[in-house]
Order: C-alpha cells, then sequence, then structure tokens
C-alpha cells in the first residue's frame, strides 16, 4: 500500500514499517514490503495461518507473524508431514512384530498376548473353559497356559491317550488292552483284580474242585489236587488201572474197577491179591476119604490114601 505524503524521506526520518518490514521511499510517499506473516498498510496486522489449515493432522497454533503446528503422536516437521518410524523404539511386546504406518503403528501379537502393544495377557482358562479335554484341568500362565491332564492323557490339550499297556501293567501273563483314558487286563486262569495280581483261591471258591476224596491245595495262580489211592489226573478224575501193575498172584485174574481192582482168585488161594493160602485141610476135616490123610500145600493140599485106596480124594478102590 503506497502513502502519499508532502515529507520528503520519510523511510529515513520516520519507518512507518512495522515487524521488520522494508520501506521504500515513493513519489510523494513510501511502501513497505511486509515479512512472511505479516500484512496491512505498515505490516501491523498479522496474517492468520491456521486459517488454511496447514498443519494437515497436527493442530495449528497462530503466534504473531506465523504459526505452529503441534503434531500427533507418530508425526513431526514444520508442517507434520514428517512420519516417525515408531517400529525403531519396539513399542512391540512379548515378541510382537511391529508394523508402521503414517503416524502411528501397528503390533502384530503373537498367540497368547493382546493389546495396542500385546501387553496384555490373554487368560485362556477363563476365555475357553473346555480348553483342556479329558477332565484336564487349565492353570493361565503370562502369554499361555498349562493343561494338568487327568491320568491316562497327555498333550497340549490333553488330547493324546496314552497307552498305559507299554509299561506292561497286567501282571502273571495276562492280556493287556489300552482303552481311551485307561486300560483293561485279561486275567490267565487263576489271577483276578484290576491288574490281574491277586491270587484266586480255587480249592476255596469251588470245594469239590478235586474228585473222588482228593484233596484241593492252593497255589500262587493254580492249584493241585493230591488224589487218593486209585485216582490220578488235575482234578483226580481219571481212574488207575492198577491191573497194568499186575496186583493179583497166584494166577488170579484182575479186574479193575473205578478207584480200585478186583482179584478173581484161582483154587487154593484168597485174600485180596490172592495170595492167602487156603488151609483145604483145616477146612474141611473129611476132603480125603477113606481114612486118607490131608497135607496142606500152597494154593493146594494133597491126600495120603489108606492102603487100599486111590486118587486125589482117596474115593478110588485100588
Amino acid at each position: 500500500m503506497v502513502k502519499f505524503v508532502s515529507i520528503g524521506n520519510i523511510c529515513k526520518k520516520y519507518n512507518p514499517c512495522q515487524n521488520g518490514a522494508t520501506c521504500g521511499n515513493i513519489c510523494k510517499g513510501y511502501i513497505c514490503k511486509c515479512p512472511a506473516g505479516w500484512e496491512g498498510d505498515k505490516c501491523d496486522k498479522d496474517i492468520d495461518e491456521c486459517a488454511k489449515s496447514p498443519c494437515g493432522l497436527g493442530t495449528c497454533k497462530n503466534i504473531d507473524g506465523s504459526f505452529t503446528c503441534i503434531c500427533p503422536r507418530g508425526l513431526s516437521g514444520t508442517y507434520c508431514e514428517i512420519d516417525i518410524n515408531e517400529c525403531s523404539d519396539n513399542p512391540c511386546k512379548n515378541g510382537a512384530g511391529c508394523t508402521n504406518t503414517h503416524g502411528s503403528f501397528n503390533c502384530s501379537c503373537v498367540p497368547g498376548w493382546k493389546g495396542s502393544e500385546c501387553d496384555q495377557d490373554i487368560k485362556e482358562c477363563d476365555d475357553s473353559s473346555n480348553l483342556c479335554k479329558n477332565g484336564g484341568t487349565c492353570v493361565n500362565n503370562l502369554g499361555s497356559f498349562t493343561c494338568t491332564c487327568a491320568e491316562g492323557w497327555t498333550g497340549k490339550h490333553c488330547t493324546e491317550d496314552i497307552n498305559e499297556c507299554s509299561d506292561s501293567p497286567c501282571k502273571n501273563d495276562a492280556t493287556c488292552y489300552n482303552t481311551p483314558g485307561s486300560f483293561d487286563c485279561c486275567c490267565a486262569a487263576g489271577w483276578t483284580g484290576p491288574q490281574c495280581d491277586i491270587d484266586i483261591d480255587e480249592c476255596k471258591a469251588n470245594p469239590d474242585l478235586c474228585q473222588n476224596g482228593g484233596k484241593c491245595l492252593n497255589k500262587q495262580g493254580s492249584f493241585e489236587c493230591t488224589c487218593a489211592e486209585g485216582w490220578t489226573g488235575s482234578l483226580c478224575t481219571e481212574d488207575i488201572n492198577e491191573c497194568s501193575d499186575s496186583p493179583c498172584k497166584n494166577d488170579a485174574t484182575c479186574y479193575n474197577t473205578p478207584g480200585s481192582f478186583d482179584c478173581c482168585c484161582a483154587a487154593g488161594w484168597t485174600g485180596p491179591q490172592c495170595d492167602i493160602d487156603i488151609d483145604e485141610c483145616t477146612a474141611n476135616p473129611d476132603l480125603c476119604q477113606n481114612g486118607g490123610k490131608c497135607l496142606n500145600k500152597q494154593g493146594s493140599f494133597e491126600c495120603t490114601c489108606a492102603k487100599g485106596w486111590t486118587g486125589s480124594l482117596c474115593t478110588e478102590g485100588s
């Protein structure tokens, strides 16, 4: 703006231009060349730079002859035009990945953490009541969790069945069958119990186990029969053929019977085994006829006949 006055060199004499403006004399007046931020004839009016929003994402604050940008987090520069790489300060915690964005950053949290900086522990046990399977108990840890598994299960979520049979829990030749979370034992004869380690008293459970008068003796995992005479076999059910040992003497005939034997004696013998001589002379005093004399012999007898008689019983005249 030009002012016309009648005075000579106004700039030198009065210097009317303010705020560092340059004063120039012109014909019948002067002119002020204002510096940035000022306007008016004398450069005494502040320009409001904030009216043109120079600060972008920042907040503009007008000051005399200029302005100041108050930048938000993540930006810097006169006009908040410079992006700050926040990732260089490692703002993301607990192993998270950082991605720089204009004026900010993003954290990619690893499992177990949450929050803008991945610094908040996720309570997995609270968020999922069924996290640990098959009766497992969930225990929260920083950034993770642990399942305390019930017997028979393993794995992070207690979903892996333990093969208990690999440790041979079944005793005394039992067969082990693995089942989900447990095992079953198929016991051999003579044993019982979950692990087949309890002896069965067969004699007590079955008093008539040993037949034909046999005596039962319990043993670990088994039993034994002491058989009565004449019987054999594990249960004393097999008859012994005593005749095979020729118990009948003196040409007797042997007949096997259940648990024993009978002897059919030849003439002149008696007793269970036909080994007792029969004294025919005593048993029958008149055995030898007609005055003959009887002489007993082993298994037989002999008659000594009177004169005039003969024959085995002295019944034949001579």
